[in-house]
């Protein structure tokens, strides 16, 4: 199953809100996020090229099936739901 990770930090209030309601939303559909604060990963979000909170990543194991930046929309979240499933 891909892993989604959600890159934030715990000043930014989009990031916040994204936490807020996207874990719950993946978690109803039984997938488990991945939570990373950037700033207590800044060498993996350097290497993952994070430039934007929140950022939502899904992968496979091998390579990146999907990057959204900023609140997922509902498509984005739909996709999300429809790589994992």
């Amino acid at each position: 199953m891909p892993t989604v990770t959600i890159w934030h930090a715990s000043w930014c209030a989009p990031c916040r809100g994204t936490l807020r309601d996207l874990v719950p939303a993946l978690e109803n559909e039984g997938i488990e996020p991945v939570t990373k604060d950037v700033d207590w990963c800044p060498c993996e979000a350097m290497d993952r090229r994070i430039d934007h909170l929140p950022t939502v990543t899904v992968d496979d194991g091998d390579k990146e099936l999907m990057r959204f930046r900023g609140y997922p929309t509902a498509e984005a979240v739909d996709r999300i739901i429809e790589l994992c499933g």
